[in-house]
């Protein structure tokens, strides 16, 4: 038979058990939605992103300017930054480009900004990065030290995720 004194230790065991296992459904519901929210954030943060690519004229005019630029040597490259008719534009053009990749860059170091949405803008920022890369070092003593720091950074991250990801064959 069961006692009082029992029944006085047992139901309040039972109604803690009932309180952890609500708080831990209630946890994981709460951590659940966490996650999806921060995904939403992200993928909205990618499209203004995105947007600022594709819609936005300035910037689509740099891509322009950037896709006609072929450089064998830095002298070239300076000749056409700083010394050319046109250097004002391609100044302007590298400008914009390069602090546009560094912010995205940013974003991608702090986790802000998954590099599997960056994925998408692959051939931009390849393109830019490469022109760039064999005088990057050149460049960057003449003008600043940490010129396009966080493209690089952003480049090489996008590198290996390419290489861990690679793309389907048909």
């Amino acid at each position: 038979m069961v006692s009082i004194e029992q029944v006085v230790y047992v139901v309040p065991l039972l109604a803690l058990a009932a309180s952890l296992f609500y708080n831990a459904l209630n946890l994981r519901t709460a951590n659940k939605n966490q996650k999806m929210q921060l995904e939403t954030r992200q993928a909205q943060l990618f499209i203004n992103i995105y947007n600022q690519t594709l819609n936005n004229q300035p910037t689509r005019d740099a891509h322009k300017i950037m896709s006609t630029w072929k450089w064998s040597s830095f002298e070239e490259l300076s000749e056409t930054l700083f010394v050319s008719e046109e250097s004002e534009k391609n100044m302007d053009a590298l400008l914009l480009i390069g602090a546009f990749y560094n912010g995205v860059g940013i974003l991608v170091k702090e986790n802000l900004l998954d590099i599997r949405y960056v994925d998408t803008m692959t051939c931009w920022i390849t393109m830019f990065w490469e022109l760039l890369d064999p005088y990057i070092d050149e460049l960057r003593a003449k003008t600043y030290p940490k010129l396009f720091n966080e493209t690089e950074y952003l480049y090489k991250e996008l590198m290996k995720y390419r290489k861990e990801h690679p793309e389907p064959t048909p």
